[in-house]
């Protein structure tokens, strides 16, 4: 069975899985590199930032996915 990340539903493969208050979150590669590099490192407010993150920032974040990958427009 595959795992999918809890934030952008993608393969967990090459990712991280982090236990904040006794839940553990799943997430790829990518999206663990940005809750890193995070100044807050909070996973909660990483996976609730998503659901009001607006379409520039949502853009911006699958940019960095595509350009980890090697894919260029």
């Amino acid at each position: 069975m595959q795992e999918i990340c809890a934030k952008c539903k993608d393969d967990i493969r090459g990712g991280a899985i982090f236990v904040e208050a006794g839940d553990s979150f799943s997430f790829c590669k990518t999206c663990s590199h940005l809750l890193e590099s995070s100044p807050t490192g909070s996973v909660r407010n990483f996976l609730t930032r998503a659901k009001v993150e607006n379409w520039v920032s949502r853009n911006m974040r699958e940019a960095r996915k595509r350009r980890e990958k090697g894919e260029k427009l």
